[in-house]
């Protein structure tokens, strides 16, 4: 009797430290809120992880198909990247397209600048117009197929040189839509000659006194324009997963894809193409590397305002940070990708981003392209 009763307090005791207390329940609560927060926020940055890498992956086969098409058919064929028309700076779908066209209507005269018509003398001796005799160019300019960053080889022989134009719209006083600029000339006489402008002088001074408008004797050269690629026929667009883009401003991309002035629209010919052998061709044979930085929709939404326009260099965002944006809401970037082209061998490949931001901390990466520049494939 005595040891059952010893032992009635042991068991009350025992009893009483069943249950919990409210202080540790709260404690239990908090742990377990913390962990699913953790949890969800790895398994969200996951997901975008794998829709990126989704979206690179595809967008490599596709590059690396008109690679193929082009070797196969023994003719140029590449891939053009199509504008979203939600955010012009990115893009979400490509489509197949050909080799590109050439234009040869007409003749041209080689021309010296004056950009004071009214006293017919040469401002410089430096030969940079193309002027057109029934070129019909103001056709191609309002079509869209020809733009400041064409190209244009004078003569239209194998020993001709390509040359990049500039192209100035005006405003039409019969129609009032953009057309190409005209000049009457002041040799001829003949009204409305079609004006180009060389970037670069052309490789021959010319045969007459410096002074002097045209910049040789009597002479009109052969030329050939090229036109950008066409759509190949029967073609459907290729659409990247929902949810991701190809993050052009913060694309390693050739300065002539970008906008020319603040506010302005990237160009609507973003052509990647392919020659017979497999390699780059045409204006981006001499790029070196493409990188196509392939993002979450939902960064670039965020970020839009915190970068501005971007005219110079990309601005590719850290993944996997989080920022407060312009409109004060706090938002974790996901996680990217990138597709490389490697010009001068036709190698296409996709790699992860390199996401250090030590330089200066402001949300851009300092060298995102570090991996691919060195073959490091491995997922993000």
């Amino acid at each position: 009797m005595q040891a059952l009763q010893a032992r009635q307090p042991s068991n009350l005791a025992s009893s009483r430290r069943q249950g919990f207390t409210l202080i540790e329940l709260l404690i239990v609560v908090g742990i377990l809120v913390v962990v699913a927060t953790m949890t969800l926020a790895a398994f969200s940055f996951a997901t975008s992880g794998e829709s990126t890498r989704s979206a690179s992956r595809q967008l490599q086969s596709y590059i690396s198909g008109a690679r193929d098409r082009a070797i196969y058919a023994k003719q140029p064929r590449g891939i053009r990247l199509m504008l979203d028309a939600d955010n012009p700076k990115t893009s979400t779908s490509a489509v197949y397209v050909g080799a590109p066209a050439a234009w040869t209507d007409g003749m041209i005269r080689l021309d010296r600048l004056d950009q004071n018509p009214k006293d017919n003398v040469a401002d410089t001796k430096d030969v940079l117009v193309v002027r057109g005799f029934q070129t019909d160019w103001s056709v191609l300019a309002e079509r869209g197929l020809l733009a400041t960053g064409s190209r244009i080889k004078i003569p239209a022989t194998k020993t001709g040189t390509w040359y990049t134009v500039i192209v100035n719209l005006v405003t039409s006083p019969a129609t009032g839509l953009l057309t190409l600029e005209t000049q009457d000339d002041p040799v001829t006489g003949i009204k409305a000659t079609e004006i180009l402008r060389l970037t670069t002088p052309y490789r021959v001074e010319g045969t007459t006194p410096a002074d002097r408008i045209d910049a040789f004797e009597g002479e009109q050269a052969t030329y050939q324009l090229e036109i950008p690629a066409t759509v190949l026929p029967n073609q459907e667009p290729m659409l990247l997963p929902k949810g991701t883009v190809v993050d052009l401003d913060a694309s390693r991309i050739p300065q002539g894809w970008r906008p020319a002035a603040a506010g302005g629209s990237y160009s609507g010919e973003i052509d990647i193409v392919f020659s017979p052998r497999g390699t780059v061709t045409g204006p981006l044979a001499a790029a070196g590397v493409l990188h196509l930085y392939v993002s979450t929709t939902s960064d670039v939404l965020h970020f839009s305002a915190l970068r501005g326009n971007v005219l110079g260099s990309a601005n590719p965002i850290v993944p996997g940070e989080q920022y407060t944006t312009a409109d004060g809401e706090a938002h974790t970037t996901g996680s990217r990708s990138l597709v490389s082209i490697f010009t001068q061998t036709g190698r296409i490949s996709s790699h992860p981003v390199n996401p250090v931001d030590v330089q200066v901390p402001i949300g851009f990466a300092d060298d995102p392209y570090y991996f691919a520049e060195r073959g490091e494939t491995d997922a993000e």
